[in-house]
């Protein structure tokens, strides 16, 4: 099952990553695969305990997964990636708190993880930065470097302190530099359309959960009429390699991540 979740999460992690998708394909297999399994190993050893916590992460991965989904932060493939890992991995050996260990980790990884990506995506567009928002990013630097300097036992609290503002400071200009126009042939369902289409009765609206297959129709209708060409659509952080590298991190220490950190933050040296 452990081999199985490695290939499904790398597998996944490479197609987001370089297409900003993952297959229906790929997710449904392993879904399929992960409840077959889980029934297999029920009817052979009988265990309800094993059972019990396999459908406990299943629905908690769903719940949360359609919640992030229908709020416009992730995409269908997420969502489906997170159900079939809380199937293949909702219990390792006897330790019924792995995949609870496993998402808690993903909390961390992911948080650290998107603002690599924010701060990536704010790098490669650096050029077009208006001359007024690198001035402000530097005095914000600049500031962050002395009060790391004059409070040193505070250094951390203030560069996280700090980073935060600069995202904060920043969200908006990233955000609108990963929207791009897009040739209407090259959509795919999912995807987020930043405005809405009109052309006489034919209506394709900005929906949370992204362009349905009804969506797509209507606008490659429009599209063989000679009406558009191309619509702007917003890119989302390909978040399935923050599963991977959750999830090898959680083989690794066999805990939560966050309560590791935090007990090691308290031991005070001699």
């Amino acid at each position: 099952m452990l081999l199985l979740s490695s290939a499904l999460l790398t597998i996944s992690s490479i197609t987001d990553f370089r297409r900003k998708e993952v297959p229906d394909f790929l997710t449904n297999t392993f879904i399929l695969f992960g409840i077959l399994s889980q029934l297999t190993i029920f009817l052979s050893t009988w265990n309800w305990s094993r059972l019990i916590w396999v459908t406990i992460s299943s629905t908690f991965s769903i719940a949360v997964g359609m919640l992030l989904y229908f709020s416009g932060i992730w995409g269908g493939g997420d969502v489906k990636v997170l159900a079939a890992c809380a199937l293949l991995f909702g219990y390792v050996g006897e330790d019924e708190l792995f995949f609870l260990k496993f998402f808690s980790n993903f909390l961390l990884v992911g948080a650290l993880y998107g603002s690599v990506f924010f701060l990536l995506v704010f790098l490669r567009n650096f050029s077009k930065i208006s001359k007024e928002r690198k001035i402000a990013n530097f005095t914000l630097i600049i500031l962050i470097f002395l009060s790391s300097l004059l409070f040193s036992d505070f250094w951390y609290m203030i560069v996280m302190t700090g980073f935060l503002i600069w995202l904060s400071l920043n969200a908006d200009w990233v955000e609108n530099s990963m929207k791009k126009y897009v040739e209407i042939p090259k959509l795919t369902e999912g995807d987020w359309l930043v405005r809405p289409v009109r052309y006489g009765r034919i209506v394709v609206e900005p929906r949370a959960t992204g362009l349905t297959r009804e969506d797509l129709r209507k606008l490659k209708k429009l599209y063989r009429m000679g009406r558009v060409k191309k619509v702007l659509i917003k890119e989302g952080v390909p978040f399935v390699p923050a599963f991977l590298v959750a999830f090898i991190l959680t083989l690794i220490f066999r805990d939560f991540l966050v309560l590791k950190l935090v007990t090691s933050s308290l031991v005070v040296s001699p």
